[in-house]
């Protein structure tokens, strides 16, 4: 029987809402995976995207579920099947809001 292994990782630690993009992070071709993307005390709805990379040069967008996304309530939630690239960053846009914080977890599995 496989050991199951998960663990949380903070890639965005309550950072004002601006334009910005976070640190990137490196992953080993993880399975299963959860991200959880907050703001509180925002006077608007600030975009997110999610972008990956193969060597932590190029970058691209994830996938178009995970472009330009406005958090309209307090948190928004990606889930994926499957990992496959080595690096992730977050994007963040504004939108406008001048006020609050935005915070991220992503939450991974390995098998």
């Amino acid at each position: 029987m496989g050991l199951l292994k998960s663990y949380l990782t903070t890639l965005i630690d309550n950072e004002p809402i601006a334009d910005f993009t976070s640190e990137s992070r490196e992953y080993n071709y993880s399975r299963d995976w959860d991200m959880i993307i907050t703001k509180s005390g925002a006077n608007g709805n600030p975009l997110v995207t999610i972008e990956a990379s193969h060597d932590n040069i190029n970058w691209f967008e994830y996938n178009n579920k995970s472009t330009d996304v406005a958090i309209d309530e307090d948190y928004i939630r990606f889930v994926d099947e499957i990992l496959p690239l080595k690096f992730m960053r977050i994007r963040v846009q504004a939108n406008g809001t001048t006020t609050g914080t935005i915070g991220a977890t992503l939450y991974l599995k390995n098998k």
